[in-house]
């Protein structure tokens, strides 16, 4: 009989430690106001929240204590580097001025070599025909990227194409 009554106080005292030990110290309740899951200490006080996040798709805990996330990302990193993007522009911006003064460069150089025609009335003849050509030739590509050295080289070696026709055509006036 002692044996039995032992028995039952050691089983008696692990089942208390057992569930004591396993016993639940939060409780959760939704409060459907603020549409999140609110929990709750033993003697009643709010230890915590989590709310859905919507735009990350995932639960955040927030600790009434800290007001602070569980789900803390750190510092933001943005994924453009201003700093080179500015660069980047400033040097196509520097290419673009550059390409442009060389064709101002280029078209000076060809009206100089209009000078050097035979007769003043050749002279005008070119200056008027070069002149017309040109505008046409722009209005068509009034859009071009001089910052590009490929379109740049497009542009002088199209320009000295409408000066070598021009002096071809007004050379052979008789």
């Amino acid at each position: 009989m002692k044996y039995l009554k032992m028995k039952y106080l050691v089983f008696a005292t692990l089942c208390f430690l057992s569930f004591y030990s396993w016993s639940q110290s939060m409780t959760s309740k939704y409060n459907s106001l603020y549409k999140r899951y609110e929990y709750f200490d033993s003697d009643g006080q709010m230890v915590g929240y989590k709310q859905w996040n919507s735009l990350h798709k995932q639960w955040e805990y927030f600790d009434s204590h800290s007001n602070k996330r569980k789900t803390d990302y750190g510092n933001y990193v943005s994924p453009v580097d201003l700093g080179l993007v500015s660069q980047a522009l400033t040097q196509r911006q520097n290419r673009y001025n550059s390409n442009v003064q060389k064709v101002k460069n280029h078209l000076s150089f060809i009206y100089d070599g209009f000078d050097k025609l035979n007769s003043q009335e050749r002279i005008n003849m070119a200056y008027i025909l070069f002149q017309k050509r040109m505008k046409s030739f722009f209005q068509v590509n009034n859009k071009l990227d001089y910052s590009s050295n490929n379109i740049y080289n497009q542009v002088i070696n199209r320009i000295t194409d409408i000066a070598i026709d021009v002096v071809e055509e007004v050379s052979n006036i008789d």
